[in-house]
């Protein structure tokens, strides 16, 4: 690809000329116009680009790319027509992983890195960010204040205002706009929007280190609008007041009072009632049902008119799409009136008959989400791959020489296997503890989640099979005690001894997982996948995984967490059907 020392973004209203700075003894740069700003080649398809490499001369490299490209266009269609850019390859490879391709992770790695070094060299030509591109004398001079990393940081922004004309205290939404235009546009990069970020962060810290002489405007994000959410601090004080009393209420029990809570409510709970709250309150203010003056108190929420208001600000555009989001706002402010506000008997019956309208929307069963999940494993390949996970990410982690990066794949693999083994949710596993959560008797491991570690509030107790005990001891013995906050309680620590964060548990299951068998699953996700494996290999099984589950209902576990049933029963009885058309006899 020519070396062409200019770099553009569309996004930018500046002149097409570019002056110089005051003092530069550079010469004004032409900036291209048009479709010929990022492709002054014209458009090209990877059609294209596979057609340019077989003319190459033969090679083993010219042979691997034609073959790489052959398994984009069998296994995604229209790949062929696909413009041959960065940002289109970036997004088909996020979009169609080894699964989706049909092939390993390290075929998936090899034929990525063929089809971009491909593009790279026969498809749209670019203008690109080059580090030979000289500043200008007000960016020369601003570089001179800054430190090594400043710099890197820096780079890309400093030479794209250098070619557009713009100098460090003209900076603004528009030119981070061109910029990040530019980003997509004409590199490779992974994430274009995290470098603009990165970009910003830096620059507004060397603002402050550098003060006075900083002549850059503080930035920030020039995709930022203005939030539909209002925060508590926005309504008047007394709204605040009042959802504080209700927080207090909410965690505080007593089954003497028929109006107070029997059990107090979790603290995930709480947060999702509050957020429920507070996108109430600001449906009725975005929406002009009332002036944000007058939301002085939760009672305002559950008048039955401004509760259809704010709920109707929820409802999905499209009305086969089930109202989910509608009802549990509904949940959340018919809970409040029931205790906490003062509302007529009238009033709460009228509250009550628009949630159950609202439930009769909503689709029995498993969610959309977590029944897309669970369908990956009617592939009886992605079963096996989840299974021995465990046992694969353990052997990969060996190979590691680094210790922490080695200790880090064994906390890994002993995380997921846990969650196999136990269907756990995610808070009891990231709080199981050493002191605590494991007992030894006879040669068996028990796990024991306390109560208070219970979404259900009920104990949890489960046997550990012999491969698991394996893998919890060499990860005590040889890898937790590497793991910073080791020192703490916790079988699978954070950096300061506490927990690992509930994010932080999520990516090391989740992350990995896909990397290396293509399967998205989050941690909760596993507790479905559980149940399916097991109902479908034994359709009598329901009270054994709703014990397993920690289910207080058996109705839980049939009506809206497997979601299999139905695939269950279709092959039980074609079983019976097939047994009674050979003449077998039936098991009973």
């Amino acid at each position: 690809m020519p070396d062409e020392c200019v770099v553009s973004g569309a996004a930018s209203v500046r002149p097409t000329t570019a002056e110089p700075d005051a003092g530069s003894n550079q010469s004004p740069l032409k900036r291209p116009e048009g479709d010929q700003l990022f492709r002054p080649g014209g458009a090209v398809t990877l059609a294209d680009v596979k057609a340019r490499v077989a003319e190459e001369p033969p090679s083993l490299r010219r042979r691997d790319t034609l073959s790489a490209l052959r398994v984009l266009f069998s296994r995604v269609q229209a790949t062929d027509a696909l413009p041959a850019t960065a940002e289109a390859v970036r997004r088909l490879f996020a979009e169609n992983g080894p699964t989706a391709l049909g092939v390993t992770e390290l075929r998936w790695r090899n034929v990525r890195s063929l089809v971009v070094a491909a593009i790279k060299q026969h498809g749209m030509r670019r203008r690109m960010l080059t580090k030979d591109l000289p500043l200008s004398l007000a960016w020369d001079t601003l570089f001179k204040q800054l430190k090594r990393e400043e710099r890197h940081a820096l780079a890309r922004l400093a030479r794209y205002c250098t070619v557009v004309g713009i100098g460090p205290s003209e900076v603004d939404k528009e030119t981070l706009l061109g910029l990040h235009e530019a980003l997509v546009a004409e590199s490779f990069v992974k994430n274009p929007r995290n470098i603009l970020k990165h970009t910003i962060a830096v620059a507004n810290m060397a603002g402050k280190r550098i003060s006075g002489e900083w002549p850059l405007p503080k930035l920030s994000s020039p995709f930022k609008t203005e939030p539909f959410m209002l925060p508590l601090s926005a309504f008047p004080a007394s709204f605040g007041a009042d959802a504080e009393r209700w927080v207090t209420s909410a965690t505080t029990a007593d089954p003497l009072d028929l109006r107070a809570r029997t059990k107090a409510a979790r603290p995930a709970t709480i947060k999702s009632a509050v957020y429920h709250i507070r996108r109430a309150a600001s449906a009725l203010v975005r929406g002009g049902h009332l002036p944000i003056e007058e939301i002085t108190s939760l009672a305002v929420l559950v008048q039955p008119l401004n509760f259809v208001n704010a709920l109707r600000a929820f409802m999905p555009s499209d009305a086969t799409l089930p109202p989910t989001d509608a009802a549990r706002i509904a949940r959340t402010l018919i809970g409040i009136a029931k205790i906490h506000v003062p509302v007529t008997e009238a009033d709460l019956v009228q509250l009550k008959a628009v949630l159950r309208r609202l439930h009769q929307r909503l689709p029995p069963g498993m969610g959309k989400r977590h029944r897309e999940r669970v369908e990956q494993f009617d592939n009886p390949d992605n079963v096996q791959r989840l299974l021995h996970f465990p046992a694969d990410e353990a052997a990969r982690a060996r190979t590691q020489r680094n210790p922490e990066r080695r200790a880090r794949g064994i906390e890994r693999s002993l995380a997921t296997a846990v969650l196999i083994d136990t269907g756990l949710r995610l808070h009891s596993l990231r709080t199981l503890r050493l002191d605590m959560s494991f007992r030894r008797a006879n040669g068996t491991v028990y796990l024991h989640v306390h109560r208070d570690q219970s979404k259900t509030d009920r104990p949890l107790d489960h046997i550990l099979p012999p491969a698991t005990v394996v893998l919890l001891d060499e990860y005590l013995r040889d890898h937790r005690p590497i793991l910073p906050g080791s020192d703490g309680p916790y079988l699978f620590p954070g950096k300061t001894g506490g927990p690992k964060s509930e994010s932080a548990m999520r990516n090391c299951i989740s992350e990995p997982l896909y990397r290396h068998t293509g399967i998205r699953l989050n941690p909760h996700a596993f507790r479905h996948v559980i149940g399916k494996i097991v109902i479908e290999r034994d359709p009598g099984a329901y009270a054994l995984i709703s014990r397993h589950l920690g289910h207080t209902s058996l109705n839980t576990t049939l009506g809206s967490y497997l979601g299999t049933e139905t695939k269950v029963a279709s092959r039980h009885l074609h079983k019976i059907i097939d047994e009674a058309r050979s003449g077998l006899p039936t098991e009973v």
